[in-house]
């Protein structure tokens, strides 16, 4: 048992050690004084694997803005998954990004054209 946490906790807090320095692989990660290791997520609150509740104060540091497991999301996601899942590639598009293309430039006044990136790193490429 680590600090009171059940031996679940314990165990994989053991498997982590070995294989991930560091103890997890957020680079921004607050100092725990002891591991955590969250098995579902709704609306606001996390479940960690020994069944305790926490309240998600970040959002999921952005992407869950909505709540987790929002449904209106999920479904929004589910069906564009049974559509496409990816178009990895230089050759294609969709007509999804032509529609996000068109509002960001209606609703930001200094935007006249949009590239859209699938990372940080690509999103400064393209704009330099």
């Amino acid at each position: 048992m680590i600090d009171g946490r059940s031996s679940k906790t314990s165990h994989w807090a053991a498997r982590a050690k070995v294989v991930m320095p560091g103890k997890n692989s957020n680079v921004r990660r607050g100092a725990l004084a002891v591991p955590l290791f969250i098995d579902r997520a709704e609306g606001a609150r996390y479940w960690d694997i020994d069944g305790r509740d926490y309240i998600d104060f970040v959002a999921g540091m952005g992407p869950a803005i909505w709540g987790h497991s929002n449904k209106e999301y999920l479904d929004a996601v589910k069906s564009q998954l049974d559509r496409v899942f990816s178009l990895g590639s230089t050759v294609a598009q969709q007509t999804l990004e032509v529609e996000l293309a068109e509002k960001i430039v209606e609703h930001v006044p200094c935007a006249e054209w949009v590239r859209l990136g699938i990372s940080g790193s690509e999103g400064i490429q393209l704009a330099m």
